[in-house]
């Protein structure tokens, strides 16, 4: 119960109100922002492809879930069940396609990170001769009373 409790504490700044103009129409508070990036549009497109694709996968398999639970319910007049080697295709398929599925997914998170990270408008300024050397700056801002 103390878990839930903490989950629920965790999740009330994103039951905040969102500023109006972040806001879509629609959906509203509930979606992604508007885009004001460059690359956010991809970043979006991966964002709400991998939402939909787990939403399918779940609704999928709490309905297959649901179907033999009900199915394969205790009754009094079944026998007890007999168990039995695996089935190895079987296996191998509910094993592989995950796998090929995250290994898609990983390499357009890649493409579309790689296009955001390595950006000609980023490459400008070259401060060792390397677009791809960047330098940190830090911000140091002073309270008045502390040093």
């Amino acid at each position: 119960m103390a878990a839930v409790g903490g989950a629920l504490l965790a999740a009330l700044p994103a039951l905040a109100d969102a500023p109006s103009h972040t806001v879509r129409p629609g959906w509203g508070e509930w979606w992604l922002p508007y885009n004001y990036a460059k690359h956010g549009g991809a970043i979006d497109s991966m964002f709400n492809f991998i939402f939909w694709l787990t939403t399918i996968v779940l609704i999928i398999v709490q309905v297959v879930l649901v179907y033999f639970m009900i199915k394969y319910r205790h009754k009094p007049s079944l026998v007890k069940g007999k168990f039995i080697h695996g089935n190895t295709r079987l296996e191998m398929a509910w094993t592989l396609i995950p796998a090929v599925i995250l290994a898609v997914l990983a390499l357009a998170s890649k493409h579309i990170w790689d296009r955001y990270r390595y950006a000609e408008e980023y490459d400008t300024e070259k401060p060792n001769g390397n677009p791809r050397d960047r330098r940190a700056v830090q911000v140091e801002r002073r309270l008045s009373g502390q040093r």
